[in-house]
């Protein structure tokens, strides 16, 4: 057995300690909180100007709604980018991430048991891929968080685990394929480089390379009054696009600890 990868430990204090209490989704699920933030309609952006759109979709929500009530959760998201520079440089691609929450054994508490799934499927619709554009233009920050697609077409299961919480939802404890962005690096201002451009040059790019990977492995998360600790143990070279166990004896371990 080859000899294991050393612990990374990634130490992010909260910059405020109400950022919990106020967006507790996106504290807890990062990416993955879409889900519960578009639950009322009627609270979305743009909904009053697209009104005779929402109104025309109203009994779509209502569905969605039912599919909530029986325990099924889910958001489908859609974010092309077209980005020029001043000297004609072009790049173009698009994003688009079915998010679904299965809760397995109580439909109204997701936290007795529930099963998480993330599919992907990212295009590059122009000559040049994210990292090409930013290296023809000469920039070091990130446009979308690097490559939205290696070649023109990526279909990513990013991920499929199962999650469970435990003495008074206390300690929150997840098995399965893992993406570490969903779980660790959460600080809010460091959430998303869509709404924040300049964080993944001051807070992101350190641990960019480990949180952008993939894999099976072990989360758990044990929650204090005004603070949580989370671990996580994950295969090291688990980068497949679906679910493959082969990699799992190749004796490479990535372990993250954050307070």
């Amino acid at each position: 057995m080859r000899k294991l990868v050393l612990p990374l430990l990634l130490a992010l204090i909260s910059l405020c300690q109400d950022s919990m209490a106020a967006e507790p989704d996106a504290a807890l699920y990062g990416e993955v909180s879409m889900l519960w933030e578009d639950e009322n309609p009627t609270l979305r952006s743009g909904h009053d100007a697209l009104r005779p759109l929402t109104d025309a979709m109203s009994s779509y929500f209502a569905a969605k709604d039912r599919l909530r009530q029986a325990g099924v959760t889910y958001s489908i998201e859609y974010a092309p980018q077209f980005q020029w520079d001043l000297h004609g440089a072009y790049t173009a691609n698009d994003e688009t991430n079915l998010i679904v929450q299965w809760s397995l054994v109580d439909p109204l508490s997701p936290k007795r048991g529930s099963l998480l799934a993330w599919y992907q499927i990212s295009r590059t619709l122009a000559d040049l891929t994210t990292s090409e554009f930013m290296d023809q233009v000469g920039i070091i920050s990130p446009v979308n968080g690097g490559d939205t697609a290696p070649t023109n077409y990526r279909g990513l299961l990013q991920m499929l685990a199962g999650e469970q919480w435990f003495f008074d939802d206390q300690l929150r404890v997840g098995i399965g394929k893992l993406t570490t962005r969903t779980f660790l690096n959460l600080n809010r201002y460091a959430v998303s480089d869509r709404e924040d451009f300049f964080t993944p040059m001051v807070v992101n790019n350190p641990v960019v390379p480990f949180t952008a990977r993939n894999g099976m492995g072990l989360f758990g998360q044990y929650h204090m009054d005004s603070a949580y600790l989370t671990g996580m143990i994950r295969e090291a070279d688990g980068t497949t696009t679906g679910i493959d166990f082969s990699t799992l004896d190749s004796g490479n371990w990535e372990y993250a600890l954050e307070l």
